[in-house]
């Protein structure tokens, strides 16, 4: 699938479509926010410079690349641990996460409330 992705970027990718480049990037953050992906990778997939690829997105989306997933993340973990049917250590893996600690952190800071608390709210 990302390979497609960029096979698409590629083939239609001329001077006037440069602009679509943040929305390549976002649709691959929002297939694979639960790897470890950093703008360098990206940028070596799609043959666009990384700070290119930073400006642009941030142009487009007033987030930087890493906050826009650290939102996705945050968000798809708030829904998960309303669904109760994953343990948290599930969640915070499935998310990204490699140590539930840094995920409860993540979690405490954006929302206030330690997931295990929301969990039995």
């Amino acid at each position: 699938m990302l390979l497609l992705i960029f096979e698409q970027f590629h083939e239609k990718n001329t001077l006037e479509e440069v602009p679509r480049t943040p929305s390549v990037i976002k649709k691959f953050i929002d297939e694979n926010y639960h790897r470890n992906i950093k703008v360098e990778e990206i940028g070596k997939l799609i043959g666009i410079n990384q700070n290119k690829i930073r400006k642009e997105f941030k142009a487009q989306y007033h987030l930087t690349v890493s906050d826009y997933m650290s939102e996705l993340r945050m968000l798809k973990a708030k829904k998960l641990i309303i669904d109760k049917k994953m343990m948290i250590k599930e969640i915070a893996i499935e998310c990204g996460y490699e140590y539930v600690q840094n995920f409860t952190r993540a979690f405490k800071k954006k929302f206030g409330v330690a997931p295990e608390k929301l969990r039995t709210e």
